[in-house]
């Protein structure tokens, strides 16, 4: 219940300041343009190769430059292939409170699970929605960082429960948003080696972090 009210009024917050002008921050609008332009690439390694590229092909004095955000962002494919069913900016910021709000289940999962009572998960769950980083990154226009928040907290649910590799998989999404994140992807790695004991996915993890 806490998940769905979370995402309804972070999603009414967020379309009623768009819709009336008020959105301020300049990423939206670059965002919307770099998913914009990849959505009707012919293909997917097109599609792949505009979310790199970021923005419009220009060559001032010879030399060919894109202008827009050019970052290495496979996860923006799945954006791009909805902006063909809905190119509009209001689904980046749906899509962008429906995430943050979904951290609300693993943040309960994990305090009932560790500190005992349902009650406990529900303190979380409220802790949760009242930390001013979860309400800033939801309610901040547009900004891929805020995916590392949820998808964090259930990997790190998973791994607690024994769903080591899954939980890699899961910890890879953040990394897939954001190269700066993939920090955060070698620290799970980290978190696997060290403290779950499992030294090769572990290892295997932050090198391929590493490596990206």
């Amino acid at each position: 219940a806490a998940a769905l009210l979370s995402a309804l009024g972070f999603s009414a917050l967020l379309t009623a300041r768009y819709v009336t002008w008020h959105s301020f921050v300049f990423d939206l609008g670059s965002y919307d343009q770099k998913i914009w332009l990849a959505a009707p690439r012919p293909n997917l390694l097109d599609v792949l190769d505009q979310t790199f590229r970021g923005g419009v092909r220009v060559s001032p004095c010879g030399t060919v430059r894109y202008w827009g955000i050019c970052h290495f962002q496979p996860l923006y494919v799945t954006y791009a292939l909805l902006y063909r069913l809905w190119a509009a900016p209001l689904l980046l910021l749906i899509s962008q409170a429906l995430l943050m709000a979904s951290g609300v289940v693993p943040c309960y999962l994990l305090a009932r699970d560790h500190l005992g009572p349902p009650a406990a998960g529900t303190l979380a769950a409220v802790l949760y929605l009242l930390q001013p980083a979860v309400q800033f990154n939801a309610l901040l226009d547009f900004r891929p960082d805020h995916v590392a928040i949820p998808f964090f907290l259930w990997a790190y649910w998973l791994a607690l429960r024994g769903h080591d590799r899954a939980s890699v998989a899961v910890a890879l999404v953040p990394a897939l948003a954001k190269e700066s994140l993939l920090l955060s992807f070698a620290g799970f790695g980290l978190y696997l080696a060290i403290r779950r004991r499992r030294l090769a996915l572990g290892l295997a993890t932050l090198g391929v972090a590493a490596l990206a």
